[in-house]
């Protein structure tokens, strides 16, 4: 698809420079050497398709692949490193040509002409197919997909809660394929509420694959001035100025979820001294990433994350004494106690639902989750993004179920006590009843 782009825009340009009058072909290829991309000769999609029917077919693309990224080194370097469409992982030679045949046939339908004539705002339409695709393929990967792909929701939250304005330093330290990068970048508004262009977006991911999705996604969207890094940013941070970690306005990850082996052993010795407020345990860097965050933001600037399980412990995770001390430090001994609280009602009103025999309701449960919150609770969680309505909803059900099936064993004692502990009532005993004559 990114080929197919850049060929049918370079298509155009082309014809229209040759059209120039008194344009010979060395003033047409000085001219063309300006252009966003450069296709050297041989490679655009209509040369690849040309060769559908080689029995090297696959060998032919990555050579056309590789031109193109030796062509444009400052802006395709190492994009095309880790692809291969001669590759054993895509079957066969026989079956993987019939494959890459059909694939570039279907790029020939009138529905895929990238052509900037085809599109009143071709950005938003080839992008936006472009981000759905990999929307695709991180459904069909479950749960490893969560670590190239954001979904479009959660990217529109953590958008609008850090509201970008004109001029900012957008940053996503944990980038993935990019899609939270881009969607805080449209987000940009100036004074008077209109959407603007002015920002400066970067990012850095860990995955050589996912890196280079994002940077093509980039591109698709026309921000080419986007700078995205490949490295791990937790022990290897590339967006520097000087020696110093850079400062953002914005600052937005959904970083990976409980991560073993993040580089602890590190940690205390960090130059950019991301780690003074404690050091997270080896087998979860959740709050290294957090760290990472308030390390590269600035003080007038705003930060949002998606972290694993809010930035508290539920049921199931043991808590470690290390998560406690660096979110003590960071919010505060009397802000952490307000967000266990919270925790804790959340859980006592699905324990008291299930004693009553009540199915959980999602208009009350999020009616009663509203009451839960004062408005200091409100500040602190703006504050330290922690506890959304779908975690506390998710645990809420579980709980829900596992108390009610600890009732529908017959568990009168546990039920008596719980009850008790909630509401101060204590529940009627039952009868003990004879089994029936026969």
């Amino acid at each position: 698809m990114f080929v197919k782009y850049l060929s049918d825009v370079w298509g155009v340009k082309l014809k229209a420079v040759r059209n120039e009058p008194g344009n010979q072909t060395e003033l047409v290829h000085r001219k063309m050497s300006r252009e966003r991309f450069v296709l050297p000769e041989g490679c655009t999609f209509n040369d690849i398709y040309a060769k559908r029917n080689a029995d090297n077919i696959g060998e032919e693309i990555d050579k056309a692949l590789a031109k193109i990224e030796d062509q444009n080194l400052a802006k395709l370097d190492g994009v095309f490193r880790n692809i291969s469409f001669n590759s054993e992982k895509l079957d066969q030679t026989k079956d993987r040509n019939r494959r890459l045949k059909d694939l570039l046939e279907d790029f020939t339908s009138p529905d895929l002409n990238f052509r900037p004539s085809h599109y009143t705002k071709k950005a938003d339409v080839i992008g936006n197919a472009y981000m759905h695709l990999i929307e695709r393929f991180a459904s069909e990967a479950g749960k490893k997909g969560g670590e190239f792909y954001t979904p479009h929701e959660v990217c529109e939250l953590l958008a609008r809660l850090v509201a970008p304005k004109a001029g900012a330093r957008i940053c996503d330290p944990t980038c993935g394929s990019g899609s939270l990068l881009i969607t805080v970048a449209e987000h940009v508004t100036d004074q008077q509420g209109q959407p603007s262009r002015d920002f400066a977006i970067y990012g850095q991911d860990s995955n050589g694959d996912t890196w280079a999705l994002a940077k093509m996604n980039m591109f698709l969207h026309e921000m080419d001035s986007a700078d995205i890094e490949w490295g791990d940013t937790i022990n290897n941070p590339k967006l520097r100025e000087g020696h110093e970690l850079m400062k953002f306005d914005v600052v937005v990850a959904n970083p990976p979820f409980s991560l073993d082996k993040w580089g602890t052993e590190n940690a205390e010795a960090d130059q950019h001294k991301r780690f003074v407020r404690g050091i997270p345990p080896e087998s979860k860097g959740n709050y290294a990433f957090i760290l990472h965050l308030i390390g590269t933001t600035l003080p007038t600037g705003r930060d949002a994350a998606k972290p694993h399980m809010g930035l508290t412990n539920w049921p199931g995770e043991r808590i470690s004494e290390q998560d406690v001390t660096v979110a003590k430090n960071y919010l505060g001994a009397e802000e952490l106690d307000h967000l266990n609280r919270i925790v804790n009602q959340y859980l006592e009103y699905a324990e008291l639902q299930a004693l009553q025999r009540k199915p959980m309701h999602m208009a009350d449960w999020k009616k009663k989750l509203d009451d839960f919150l004062t408005f200091n609770d409100r500040e602190i969680l703006r504050h330290a993004g922690a506890v959304s309505h779908d975690d506390a909803e998710k645990h809420a059900l579980k709980e829900f179920e596992r108390y009610r099936m600890q009732l529908d064993a017959g568990q009168p004692d546990e039920r008596d006590r719980a009850m008790k502990r909630i509401t101060g009532v204590r529940t009627a005993k039952p009868k003990n009843t004879k089994p029936p004559k026969k």
